[in-house]
């Protein structure tokens, strides 16, 4: 909900990232969502400065990057509001390459230069919703786990072996592993 999430304030660890990379990844299950919903947000208040993972009101998921310059993002073309477990990651190898990943599969790559993500003590983060105070676009449909971040910038070839790792986490009859 608006006041039920995930968050924590601003933290050296990524707001200071500059050009450099950031990486961040989560599994989420949704069913049938009709509005656009938050899943991985760090941003500054007024949403200037931002990386964040989303569902969009249509059942893709996406990924973006807004610097200091101009906003860049991924998007997946299939829908994933499925009721099933997936695996959204976003790679932020720099201020000029991004990419997107569901399931370890790539939904594409953006080259547009998004400028510096940087904005020290002033970009907080918020799991399952935004976290700069409105806690606007919760994730009422979803079930969301395993968040991870990152000031790293895996390659595709990680990024497949860490769903491949992970899906057995997420099976109908999964036991302790």
């Amino acid at each position: 909900t608006t006041s039920n999430f995930f968050g924590r304030a601003s933290d050296a660890d990524w707001d200071v990232v500059g050009n450099g990379p950031l990486y961040g990844s989560i599994w989420l299950k949704v069913s049938n969502n009709s509005s656009n919903q938050e899943l991985l947000y760090i941003a500054k208040s007024d949403a200037t400065v931002r990386f964040d993972i989303i569902i969009n009101n249509d059942g893709t998921l996406g990924g973006e990057h807004f610097g200091d310059g101009t906003e860049t993002s991924v998007s997946s073309t299939q829908r994933y509001d499925d009721g099933a477990w997936h695996k959204a990651d976003l790679v932020r190898v720099s201020n000029n390459e991004l990419h997107f990943y569901v399931d370890g599969v790539s939904m594409g790559t953006s080259t547009t230069d998004a400028g510096s993500l940087s904005d020290s003590g002033n970009l907080p983060l918020g799991i399952g919703a935004r976290n700069d105070g409105s806690g606007s676009l919760p994730a009422l449909d979803c079930y969301l786990s395993l968040c991870k971040l990152s000031a790293t910038a895996p390659t595709a070839a990680q990024i497949k072996a860490m769903y491949e790792a992970e899906k057995g986490l997420f099976v109908a009859s999964a036991k302790c592993l």
